[in-house]
């Protein structure tokens, strides 16, 4: 018996069945889960519910992630950083200056006393300076006084202490170096008034790298201003004014040679 022949046979559509067969519509994906089919508006924005829910589904920073932001923030902080201690900088460096005068006259005396008050044309003459120096700067004014141990120097400084509300600070001028030193380290970027005397005005302009060429003081010589700038980076300069010259000579000052006339 033979036996029966079993052929495969594979049946494949063909071109036309398969242009009759109905196509699956596509789908299309335009974000936020909302799909649409081919033709339709791909301008369909998706739905404010379903793009909360995305949000919400955010994958969380890891903490290397987080490593990195905090990262980006160093720079921005040692920005603000810098910002500080450039502005500290500039006002601790910023110009100092320093004002020397003589105090006014003063009353003869006997040879043996050597701390005589000031005369009427001193009290005068200090009013005048008092008017001077009190709109010296117009933005701030006189900032501190200093005067020596003596009446007629702390009299002199006392007519602008009292129209600015300072206190007269005492120090001995005589002892130059600590005595700058001080108010250099005090008074950094201020203005300072020094009321002193004739014979010490140039040691201490000079201690300060000012000029080194101050003519001497007269002993019946008053109205003299000196004024000393110390930049916290350039040459020191030196100024001298006369806020004086009215003033005649009169009786009852020091205008000889027997006494001291500082």
């Amino acid at each position: 018996m033979a036996r029966p022949d079993y052929s495969l046979v594979v049946v494949t559509p063909t071109d036309a069945a398969r242009r009759d067969r109905p196509q699956r519509p596509r789908r299309r994906d335009f974000g936020g889960g909302v799909h649409c089919r081919r033709g339709a508006d791909r301008r369909i924005q998706p739905s404010p519910r379903l793009a909360i829910v995305a949000r919400k589904r955010k994958r969380r920073p890891t903490p290397p992630e987080l490593d990195r932001r905090g990262f980006r923030l160093i720079p921005i902080a040692g920005f603000i950083v810098v910002c500080l201690g450039l502005a500290w900088f500039l006002e601790s460096r910023a110009t100092t200056t320093l004002i020397f005068v003589r105090h006014t006259d003063t009353v003869v005396v006997l040879p043996e006393s050597n701390n005589p008050p000031l005369s009427e044309l001193g009290f005068e003459r200090a009013e005048l300076l008092a008017d001077v120096l009190q709109d010296i700067d117009v933005v701030a004014g006189v900032d501190a006084i200093y005067a020596s141990d003596d009446q007629r120097t702390q009299q002199t400084a006392a007519r602008l202490a009292d129209r600015l509300a300072l206190e007269v600070r005492l120090a001995d001028p005589y002892d130059v170096e600590p005595f700058m030193a001080q108010v250099l380290s005090e008074h950094k970027g201020e203005i300072v008034l020094i009321v002193t005397h004739s014979d010490i005005i140039a040691p201490l302009v000079e201690e300060l790298h000012g000029s080194k060429n101050l003519p001497p003081i007269q002993s019946d010589e008053y109205g003299n201003i000196y004024i000393v700038t110390i930049p916290w980076f350039g040459k020191v300069k030196t100024l001298r004014l006369r806020y004086d010259t009215l003033f005649p000579p009169r009786e009852g000052t020091f205008s000889g040679s027997r006494l001291n006339p500082r």
